[in-house]
């Protein structure tokens, strides 16, 4: 994602033309100095002396004051300050000395207009900006930059080039880059100099909801057009909170603005309740942004598949809400408006990165703002800004998560010094920012610049107020105390709706951030910091109370304090001192990945270390070696010194740990110390000294000091360890162990690759079910105070109302897990949840199925299943998965048809869906009333998903023995082919295969691209069991993905990730009429796994998911994807699947694989290795050798005239295969192994 047009690396400078009459912000007098001529002539020398003197004594105080246990956190802001400006100076501007700045150079020196929208572009006028501008009443000023087209026009807007901008005479342009959206500051005066009352801030993707700015929008505050209304605001009432995060009003609770501090992301319940301010003085506005809204990198990253973009939608019936005095809250420059008397907030810093300008401005003005009286309220969704997937580095944001936490706290803290006019306090506070170290010389010598500009376009400085802060505040009475629950509305995780176990994501924070947010991350970072720590703060930063990085060389911009990690031991003692209330500190080296959702049921008052890990934490002789030798010595010496209950606990677990002579070693890359025996552990330290102990030698003997390893917790025992870094790291993580060493994160790249795998990998948390035994924990909102008070705000049926009063008890009552509004099924529907369903009973209606769908549509959508110009097939057989298939399919071809309604272009076509029903009544007879009456429902269903309409079509499967598709000349043929065969389970199996046939046959010939099965869950589960069984294992992998194209119509499993309970409970509810006339009983080996993964289910209802979770672990074949095409989504989508799975290009594909000429599985590579005698072979021999071993000995007859006689049975579609298919891959590969080949007559050795 790129935000407007961020980076800007400085191309040749345009000619600047400078206005003569320009007023200089300051001056400055050089001094006389009388010298002697030596002095004169050496002067330069003994500069640079006293120079390199400073520096010298300058760097031996930084030393001895960090070593010396000074305060380092004061010390750190500090150096951070000087790094960017050691002593900023203030300007000195004669505010009533200031030229007017006239518009000379443009044709528009005599438009005005009250209200502009002001945008940067990077390109040709896209078709939001062309929509804004014919937005009445609204004038659209374009700023170019060195990157718009030099013939870039737009018919209704004003469009300032480079050099129209130079021409203008503003001070500011002497600071602004060329490449970048800051150039928006040209664009603010020039709108204030032409007669501007207000100035939407926005960027060129944002389109307008309803081409209606003033539809949310407080466009007016005063006359007879403003709104004359009370505003909800946030509460003042706890003053330790300054920031907040709006979009949880508005009802995403999971997703965070860009700007929010790390700290505060953990943050997500909604407001116990709220108060209300006057409106009128809202003269900064923030609307909230549908589609992609102004989030952070880690989010942007996190939340989705790479080539997917972003469409969330915001609650736009929520009501706008305010900022009181000491609350801040993010304010971007894609969606804000602007009043006059908070012009003067509209400058963009230019020293900080491209991705905070925007951020650091809207603090500091929030700040100013209450000096005049003003505050902020943010907005419904006013626009939808479009996803255009555009990557953007993490370092782009250094300044905002580095620093912008520390910003909030100095901007509430800070005061003036008295000064009178509002232009001296807001020079002022940018001076200060840069002796902080916020932004540097650069921004204050541009703030000088700014405001003089201001004045000389004639803008008048608003009236200074009391600062409410300083004053006593009101207590917040019961009457005073206004309610509104917000919408719980879906949100994305890798692109998938926040439904189902990922709902759980709200839980699971708080429980994170509940267990972990008073511990203290201490991290070592081995590899490139300025490529890695601000990756590991935004992961680690949200969870724990605080991130510490440490490396080899300090980075004050990064926040990166030095540490040598071979005695990384005697960097510890001070962290304990900094954070004395904190609950424990966590170390962790960088070539670890933490889970730390496995460590919820850790001890946090125990140690922790992998003392269990036998590669880790080992035994080592000492003999022969001079350095374990030597530093056995040095143990030995500290050991001898330390207090009783220090020796007596090290000499007696170390006797049970080791042999004579040896030394007790760990790695140490992750450990964990509790509050409680800190102090412990810096005695221990203080006793090293001076010795040379490696702190792999020095941390467990610090450990077993302090307590007996029978004590410690466990929590690391089940870590993955490996000693060295492996090939395939995808495959190596796992998200079930607590930690998995080693990592290798050297870029941005390796780090956004590791969050996809934990944030696709990680299991829900939450669990409702009061029997679990797997360490899950319940929904802590279940039953809460949260629920109740949801609960009642709609138990009438209508929306919660924000003004409704508190009060009054609630009878516990199961709440839905999603919405915690409506009671969940198993109150309201005892019979339909208490059948089954998994998590189903657990939500209400509309969530369940919303959760349903949602599984339906990722499938679809991640999988490139159904495109716009396809020509879709579904399979129904009359039962619960095919109608639920068939019903959602259906739901998605009607809303792309209304959305081909309403489109004016009509440029994307809408898939045509078809509907088969395969009869099976030659081989499974039912009397013929019942089949006609149950032929007439599914013809009655068909009919009812319309419009639009599809064409249903019934295949009698003995129709697949004729080519003409006739049936009664095919079925005696069907009958002597199952008769053939003698077991049951390959006479099912023989039905199934058949089946698929006809299923193809009947999708090819009438023109279809795709077939839609409904296979879900629990069947595929008992598929994976009974192909273990069958002795299919290599071939497992094929049949449980979401898409299987070896055959010529590729089939599609959308409901892969659906159980056969929730599909029959939506049934239920949604009255969706299923068929039973026409199910079929299964016996053999497919019946008794179907009754053996039954009474698992029974045990436990995840058994099914969790079987194809383990199988899904299996490497996918190269048809397990769609085949690519010119539609560019499916391409996307397969190069998804491919990077994924590491599939091969699909070119390489099928002509590499052989398959059973039976059922079309896989073949192994050993079953096409006798392959010089293949072209000779009759169809009886060449048969075996071109079957799997279940087709062998299930289906196959064992003597050779039966075979034949079955043979001559065999449909066409499948005899083919005898003499074609597979024949031509083995010849190829005959070929490419030829020299490799012995001959018959070659001696064996």
């Amino acid at each position: 994602m790129q935000v407007q047009d961020r980076n800007f690396p400085p191309p040749d400078s345009p000619k600047t033309h400078k206005s003569q009459s320009r007023a200089k912000p300051f001056s400055i007098h050089s001094k006389n100095l009388d010298f002697s001529t030596w002095a004169s002539e050496n002067l330069y020398k003994i500069l640079t002396i006293l120079l390199l003197i400073a520096t010298v004594a300058a760097l031996f105080f930084l030393r001895n004051y960090s070593t010396g246990g000074g305060d380092a956190t004061a010390l750190l802001c500090l150096q951070s300050a000087q790094s960017h400006s050691v002593h900023p100076k203030l300007p000195k501007v004669i505010w009533n000395s200031i030229d007017r700045i006239v518009d000379k150079t443009t044709p528009y020196s005599s438009f005005r207009s009250e209200k502009w929208i002001v945008v940067s572009v990077s390109d040709y006028p896209s078709d939001v900006l062309r929509k804004m501008a014919k937005l009445k009443g609204w004038q659209v000023l374009a700023i170019g930059n060195s990157k718009t087209p030099k013939d870039w026009n737009l018919k209704g807007a004003i469009y300032l080039s480079l050099d129209v901008q130079a021409q203008l005479g503003f001070r500011v342009t002497d600071y602004l880059p060329y490449d970048s959206y800051i150039r928006k500051t040209v664009g603010y005066l020039f709108a204030i100099q032409h007669g501007a009352q207000k100035i939407y801030d926005v960027d060129d993707r944002g389109e307008v909801i309803d081409n209606d700015i003033g539809k949310h929008f407080d466009i007016e505050l005063i006359g007879e057009s403003a709104r004359q209304e009370v505003i909800l605001q946030y509460s003042h009432e706890n003053p330790n909170r300054t920031v907040v995060n709006p979009y949880i009003h508005f009802g995403q609770r999971t997703v965070w603005p860009r700007g929010l501090p790390l700290e505060n992301v953990g943050e997500i319940e909604h407001e116990e309740f709220y108060t209300e301010v006057f409106g009128g003085k809202q003269f900064i506005q923030q609307g909230i942004s549908n589609g992609l809204p102004d989030v952070d990198s880690v989010f942007y990253f996190t939340r989705k598949a790479s080539l997917d973009s972003f469409d969330i939608i915001f609650d736009d019936r929520a009501p706008k809400v305010a900022l009181p005095q000491g609350t801040m809250v993010p304010v971007n420059s894609f969606n804000t408006i602007f009043h006059s008397s908070a012009f003067w907030g509209l400058m963009l810093p230019v020293s900080v990165s491209t991705m905070a300008s925007d951020i650091l401005r809207g603090y500091w003005a929030q700040r100013i703002l209450w000096e005049i009286g003003g505050y902020v309220v943010v907005y419904p969704p006013t626009v939808h800004r479009h996803d255009k997937i555009e990557g953007y580095p993490f370092s782009d944001e250094k300044d905002l998560h580095v620093n912008v936490g520390r910003l909030i706290n100095f901007l509430v803290e800070w005061r003036s010094n008295e000064k009178h006019r509002l232009f001296e306090k807001i020079l002022e506070l940018s001076h200060v920012m840069a002796e902080e170290g916020f932004w540097t010389e650069k921004d204050v010598l541009f703030t000088a610049a700014w405001l003089q500009d201001l004045l000389a376009v004639g803008y008048q400085q608003p009236r200074l107020m009391s600062l409410e802060l300083d004053r006593p505040r009101a207590a917040i009475g019961h009457g005073d105390r206004k309610e509104f629950v917000p919408q719980k509305l879906p949100s994305v995780h890798l692109g998938v709706e926040e439904i189902g176990t990922v709902n759980y994501e709200i839980a699971d924070l708080i429980r994170w951030r509940k267990n972990f947010g008073n511990v203290v991350l201490v991290m070592f970072c081995g590899g490139p910091v300025e490529r890695t720590a601000l990756e590991w703060r935004l992961l680690y930063g949200r969870i724990f109370k605080t991130v510490i990085m440490l490396s080899e060389g300090k980075n004050d911009d990064l926040v990166v304090e030095e540490g040598r990690l071979d005695y990384i031991y005697k960097f510890l003692p001070k962290y304990f001192e900094r954070y004395t209330s904190a609950e424990g500190f966590l170390f962790l080296k960088d070539d670890t990945v933490l889970n730390y959702w496995n460590l919820l049921h850790a001890n946090k008052s125990k140690l922790w270390i992998t003392n269990k890990v036998s590669k880790s934490w080992m035994s080592i002789s000492t003999a022969g070696n001079d350095w374990f030798a030597k530093q056995a010595e040095n143990v030995n010496k500290v050991v001898s010194t330390m207090p009783a209950h220090f020796q007596v606990n090290y000499k007696e677990n170390v006797k049970n740990q080791q042999e004579n002579e040896n030394l007790i070693m760990c790695n140490s890359e992750v450990f964990y110390i509790p509050r409680h025996l800190a102090p412990d552990f810096t005695d221990l330290v203080n006793l090293v000294g001076e010795l040379d102990i490696h702190h792999k030698i020095a941390i467990p003997m610090f450990f077993l000091a302090m307590d007996s390893p029978q004590n410690f917790d466990g929590v690391f025992d089940k870590m993955k360890y490996k000693q060295k870094l492996q090939s395939n790291s995808t495959s190596f993580y796992s998200a079930d162990v607590p930690a998995v060493h080693p990592w290798n994160v050297s870029s941005e790249q390796d780090f956004i690759k590791l969050l996809r795998l934990m944030a696709a990998e990680k299991p829900p948390m939450a669990c409702s079910s009061g029997t679990c035994q797997s360490g899950c924990y319940r929904n802590e909102y279940s039953g809460g105070e949260d629920d109740q008070k949801q609960h009642k705000a709609s138990e009438n049926g209508v929306e919660p109302n924000f003004a409704s009063p508190r009060g009054g008890d609630l009878s516990v009552r199961s709440i839905c897990v999603k919405c915690k509004v409506t009671e969940a099924m198993v109150s309201t529907h005892p019979a339909v949840a208490g059948g089954g369903g998994g998590d189903g009973g657990r939500y209400c209606a509309d969530c369940f199925r919303s959760n349903l769908f949602g599984k339906f549509r990722f499938a679809v959508t991640s999988n490139a299943m159904i495109l716009p110009s396809d020509n879709v097939l579904v399979a129904f057989s009359g039962g619960s998965s095919s109608r639920v298939a068939l019903q959602f399919v259906h739901e998605m071809q009607q809303k792309a048809q209304k959305n081909y309604d309403a489109s004016r272009e009509k440029t994307l076509p809408v898939f045509q869906v078809g509907v088969v029903y395969i009869d099976e009544t030659a081989i499974y007879p039912i009397p013929s009333t019942d089949y006609d009456r149950s032929l007439d429902k599914m013809r009655l269903i068909v009919s009812s998903l319309a419009p639009p309409a599809k064409h249903f079509l019934v295949i009698p499967i003995e129709s697949i023995c004729t080519p003409d598709f006739s049936a009664g000349t095919g079925r005696d043929r069907l009958t002597s082919l199952i008769a053939a065969v003698d077991d049951v389970t390959g006479k099912e199996d023989l039905v199934e295969h058949l089946r698929m046939q006809c299923l193809q046959k009947a999708a090819f010939e009438n023109g279809y691209t795709k077939i839609i099965m409904g296979t879900c869950t629990s069947r595929i589960a008992c598929r994976v069991l009974e192909a273990t069984v069958k002795g299919q294992g290599f071939s497992l992998a094929a049949d449980i993905q979401y898409v299987d194209a070896r055959w010529k119509v590729p089939v599609m499993l959308p409901l892969r990730d659906c159980l056969s309970e929730e599909l029959n409970m939506l049934c239920t509810l949604d009255s969706l009429k299923i068929i039973d006339a026409f199910k079929q009983p299964h016996s053999g080996i497919n019946g008794l796994i179907s009754s053996f993964v039954k009474l698992l289910k029974e045990e436990n209802p995840s058994r099914e998911s969790t079987i194809v979770r383990t199988a899904g672990k299996l490497t996918p074949f190269c048809f397990n994807r769609t085949p690519e095409t010119n539609d560019q989504n499916t391409q996307s989508a397969s190069k998804r699947r491919q990077k994924k799975y590491n599939l091969k290009p699909y070119s390489e594909s099928l002509i590499r694989e052989s398959f059973c000429v039976v059922c079309k599985s896989p073949l192994k590579e050993a079953k096409s290795s006798s392959l010089n005698s293949f072209g000779n072979q009759e169809k009886s021999a060449k048969i075996h050798s071109d079957a799997c071993s279940s087709c062998q000995f299930q289906i196959l007859p064992k003597d050779t005239s039966s075979l034949e006689y079955f043979l001559s049975l065999l449909p066409e579609s499948i005899a083919a295969n005898l003499t074609k298919d597979n024949r031509d891959s083995h010849e190829l590969l005959r070929d490419q192994i030829q020299d490799c080949l012995l001959s018959d007559s070659d001696d064996e050795t």
